[in-house]
């Protein structure tokens, strides 16, 4: 896969899987828009983890909603 990064070509190979790490706290406003980002990415080989800090919003609500059965995403919950 090639990416464009200030005019210059990248080559970037597909066998390399890469792990994004997201980190959340009451962030109900992002995490639509922040997950759904990474998961449209154009690199195929990835995962994200969603790590949620003890969030009192509907953070975890609104991600299992619209994102629970996409297998390259893992929620670790922490209670506190």
């Amino acid at each position: 896969m090639i990416f464009e990064k200030r005019g210059k070509s990248i080559l970037i190979s597909q066998n390399k899987k890469v792990s994004v790490i997201i980190s959340n706290y009451n962030g109900e406003e992002y995490v639509y828009n922040c997950v759904r980002s990474v998961l449209n990415s154009k690199y195929l080989n990835f995962e994200v983890i969603f790590v949620d800090d003890a969030s009192k919003d509907d953070s975890l609500k609104i991600l299992k909603k619209h994102f629970s059965s996409d297998q390259r995403l893992t929620i670790i919950q922490n209670k506190e």
